[in-house]
């Protein structure tokens, strides 16, 4: 099981090796489920992304499934990335999702290019081993 902790590590694996860019689907169901950059790539590609291309959260559920994880959503009220951690659980793995992009929240941590900062958050999701 990886575990990513630096953000733009990943990311950075993305563009060297796969030639992708715009790629925050993937590396937030890799940081997420733990698998490598590659295994989160291909299932997101089952699914229907396109390379140097965004996912739709129906895209991102699919690989997750694909991958063996489900969602749960969790219902409350985000403000931005810089408290979303504030409302959720300070153990487990969520998915946040704010306008035109996705982070992940690994253990009350956002690990993401977006931590820190006031992006609002709109929406989150528990990501659960089936």
């Amino acid at each position: 099981m990886k575990q990513y902790e630096d953000a733009m590590k990943i990311y950075n694996i993305g563009i060297k090796y796969y030639k992708d860019k715009n790629n925050c689907s993937v590396v937030a169901v890799a940081v997420t489920t733990g698998v490598a950059y590659g295994a989160a790539f291909k299932a997101l590609e089952k699914a229907g992304r396109v390379r140097g291309r965004g996912a739709t959260t129906g895209q991102i559920k699919e690989a997750l499934d694909y991958l063996g994880y489900t969602t749960r959503a969790v219902v409350e009220q985000f403000k931005t990335v810089r408290t979303v951690t504030d409302y959720l659980p300070s153990t487990g793995n969520f998915l946040a999702y704010s306008p035109s992009h996705v982070l992940s929240i690994r253990n009350g941590r956002v690990i993401d290019w977006t931590e820190g900062r006031r992006h609002r958050v709109y929406t989150a999701s528990e990501v659960i081993k089936k």
